[in-house]
């Protein structure tokens, strides 16, 4: 996403750039029709000849067959865009696909899932952070798509990153770590995290004595394997002990930001955590695709921003109070925007009736006649969102092999 800058002008005139750092998107796809439109009208009738029908196939073993064609074809060409087949996959999908524009990687691919729970048409594709920070990602993913046959249907994972200096209230982060740790500042909420630091002796020849010090330079609130999780720490520490990324450092440049000593916070967000209510006004909101590329959006990517610095990212100065939600949030980004979320979990209570209606939603194409394959994939989706909805999941993963069995009166 291209640099977004954020000027808090009431609070020492303190600037942030917010960019999305990692983006993974999930969906549907239709690669082997995308090629289609791509092929010469004698290769056309040569696919034609070699390959099934889907009425010859079932759905999941016409997919299955499509991977390991073209897994064998190594590099492949579509449209614009160079699909370099790699020859593994993931624990998840079969075949991961390396997608270039010309010379430069877009993203990673990964397409035909191997676990037959998942739909047989799914994907999830991860762009390369080096586009993220391009004007024109939002316009080339629209390509890519279109010359793939992707149709992007959730955010998988969603990076947002802060870059800054100092805080908006003029606080820096390493004194903003010691204070948390001395409690002088509080966070609002229960959680559990880890600071990082590093430790050194400096010696002092006119006094004659060696001390040591101690530098603080990153602090994660939450666990990186839940729904959502926030890490402050210095980037361009990071980035001088590990891997160089000149178009952040372009990025830092072009906003003002002093290059040697940008912190970032990052707020890493999953499908589950891009969708909550709004206490106060009622209104359900989920941030998706649409919202990503759309300036105009009412819900943009620094409302979002904001939303997680209140659930996560909540600090104050304890005023001696027993009622902590009255206390202030320290303006750490300037005046926070007016957000009470609420979490939804996907999560309902069930019976013998929800397990009747799971098995009647898997088996109604073979149960009943004027069904087609399509209308089973469709059916079968449903039982399995219903079934884990439920906490039926392992029941209904169980249950389904001894339903393939089962014989009707049709």
């Amino acid at each position: 996403m291209s640099s977004m800058l954020c000027s808090n002008t009431k609070i020492d005139m303190q600037n942030f750039i917010l960019n999305v750092d990692w983006l993974t998107l999930s969906g549907s796809q239709h690669l082997a029709l995308a090629r289609e439109r791509f092929l010469s009208p004698s290769q056309k009738e040569e696919r034609k000849n070699q390959q099934r029908t889907a009425e010859e196939l079932d759905i999941i073993e016409q997919m299955k067959a499509e991977g390991i064609a073209l897994s064998a074809e190594g590099t492949v060409i579509v449209g614009n865009l160079i699909l370099d087949v790699l020859d593994y996959g993931t624990r998840f999908y079969s075949v991961m696909i390396n997608v270039y524009y010309g010379r430069e990687l877009f993203g990673i691919l990964l397409s035909y899932p191997r676990a037959k729970n998942m739909r047989a048409d799914s994907f999830q594709m991860k762009i390369y952070n080096r586009w993220l920070y391009r004007p024109d990602v939002w316009h080339m993913l629209t390509y890519v798509c279109g010359t793939l046959g992707l149709v992007p249907q959730r955010i998988s994972r969603l990076d947002l990153a802060a870059d800054f200096n100092q805080f908006a209230c003029g606080l820096h982060p390493i004194e903003f770590i010691r204070q948390f740790m001395s409690g002088e500042l509080k966070k609002k909420g229960r959680s559990e995290g880890r600071v990082n630091f590093l430790q050194e002796y400096v010696s002092s020849k006119a006094a004659g004595v060696s001390r040591d010090t101690l530098h603080f330079n990153a602090l994660t609130i939450g666990k990186r394997s839940s729904d959502a999780c926030c890490y402050l720490y210095n980037k361009t520490l990071e980035m001088r002990e590990g891997q160089l990324k000149p178009w952040i450092v372009q990025a830092w440049t072009d906003a003002g930001l002093n290059i040697d000593e940008v912190w970032r916070l990052e707020i890493s967000l999953t499908t589950k955590a891009l969708r909550c209510l709004d206490k106060d006004t009622g209104d359900y909101v989920e941030f998706g695709v649409a919202n990503l590329a759309d300036p105009d959006s009412d819900f943009t990517t620094l409302k979002l921003f904001h939303i997680y610095l209140q659930s996560l990212f909540f600090f104050f100065r304890p005023s001696g109070q027993r009622n902590v939600s009255r206390e202030k949030m320290l303006p750490l980004f300037g005046d926070p925007i007016p957000f009470t979320r609420v979490v939804l979990r996907d999560c309902n209570p069930s019976d013998r009736a929800e397990r009747v209606l799971v098995k009647k939603l898997h088996t109604m194409v073979d149960k009943y006649r004027g069904f087609s394959r399509d209308d089973q994939h469709e059916m079968r989706d449903f039982a399995k969102r219903l079934a884990d909805s439920c906490g039926l999941g392992s029941w209904y993963s169980e249950k389904k092999t001894y339903w393939k069995d089962t014989k009707y009166k049709v």
